[in-house]
Protein backbone atom coordinates (compact mmCIF):
# COMPACT_ATOMS: atom_id res chain seq x y z
CA UNK A 1 0.00 0.00 0.00
CA UNK A 2 1.30 3.26 -1.06
CA UNK A 3 1.20 6.54 0.59
CA UNK A 4 -0.28 8.73 -1.11
CA UNK A 5 -3.22 9.36 0.73
CA UNK A 6 -0.89 10.73 3.69
CA UNK A 7 -0.53 13.90 2.42
CA UNK A 8 -4.61 14.29 1.85
CA UNK A 9 -5.72 12.64 4.92
CA UNK A 10 -3.72 12.13 8.07
CA UNK A 11 -3.68 8.99 9.95
CA UNK A 12 -3.70 10.88 13.42
CA UNK A 13 -7.36 11.62 12.33
CA UNK A 14 -8.17 8.41 11.33
CA UNK A 15 -6.78 7.30 14.88
CA UNK A 16 -8.70 9.81 17.21
CA UNK A 17 -11.75 8.72 14.89
CA UNK A 18 -11.55 4.98 15.29
CA UNK A 19 -11.24 5.50 19.29
CA UNK A 20 -14.04 8.02 19.36
CA UNK A 21 -16.10 5.27 17.94
CA UNK A 22 -14.82 1.86 18.87
CA UNK A 23 -15.77 0.65 22.13
CA UNK A 24 -13.41 0.75 24.99
CA UNK A 25 -13.53 -2.60 26.47
CA UNK A 26 -9.81 -4.41 25.93
CA UNK A 27 -11.09 -6.76 23.30
CA UNK A 28 -10.65 -4.04 20.59
CA UNK A 29 -7.89 -2.85 19.93
CA UNK A 30 -5.90 -0.22 17.51
CA UNK A 31 -2.90 -1.61 15.46
CA UNK A 32 -1.13 0.74 12.77
CA UNK A 33 -2.03 -1.68 9.80
CA UNK A 34 -5.94 -1.19 11.06
CA UNK A 35 -5.29 2.86 10.87
CA UNK A 36 -3.54 2.67 7.34
CA UNK A 37 -6.14 0.32 5.95
CA UNK A 38 -9.09 2.74 7.50
CA UNK A 39 -7.05 5.65 6.01
CA UNK A 40 -7.31 3.96 2.31
CA UNK A 41 -10.46 2.93 2.55
CA UNK A 42 -11.19 6.83 3.55
CA UNK A 43 -9.54 8.00 0.69
CA UNK A 44 -10.55 5.66 -1.89
CA UNK A 45 -14.44 6.77 -0.50
CA UNK A 46 -13.57 10.20 -1.30
CA UNK A 47 -11.98 9.97 -4.38
CA UNK A 48 -14.79 7.84 -5.81
CA UNK A 49 -16.96 10.63 -4.47
CA UNK A 50 -15.36 13.11 -6.15
CA UNK A 51 -14.81 11.31 -9.44
CA UNK A 52 -18.71 10.07 -9.74
CA UNK A 53 -19.89 13.74 -8.80
CA UNK A 54 -17.82 15.01 -11.83
CA UNK A 55 -18.76 12.58 -14.16
CA UNK A 56 -22.49 13.37 -13.23
CA UNK A 57 -22.27 16.87 -14.13
CA UNK A 58 -20.01 15.99 -17.10
CA UNK A 59 -22.93 13.84 -18.46
CA UNK A 60 -25.49 16.64 -17.85
CA UNK A 61 -23.71 19.22 -19.83
CA UNK A 62 -22.17 21.10 -17.37
CA UNK A 63 -18.58 22.30 -16.02
CA UNK A 64 -19.98 23.40 -12.87
CA UNK A 65 -20.56 20.87 -10.06
CA UNK A 66 -23.25 21.56 -7.65
CA UNK A 67 -24.40 19.30 -4.45
CA UNK A 68 -27.39 18.05 -6.70
CA UNK A 69 -24.73 16.40 -8.89
CA UNK A 70 -23.44 14.27 -5.49
CA UNK A 71 -26.64 14.07 -4.25
CA UNK A 72 -27.61 11.73 -7.54
CA UNK A 73 -24.31 9.79 -7.34
CA UNK A 74 -24.64 9.03 -3.40
CA UNK A 75 -26.74 6.32 -3.18
CA UNK A 76 -25.31 4.09 -5.46
CA UNK A 77 -22.13 5.16 -4.12
CA UNK A 78 -23.06 3.91 -0.71
CA UNK A 79 -24.03 1.02 -2.15
CA UNK A 80 -20.82 0.17 -3.41
CA UNK A 81 -18.71 0.90 -0.22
Amino acid sequence: MDNRNNEYIKTELITKLLKHFLPEDKSSRLSSDMVKLFTELIFVFVHQAFTRTIQQASSEGTIQVDIQHLEKILMQLLLDF
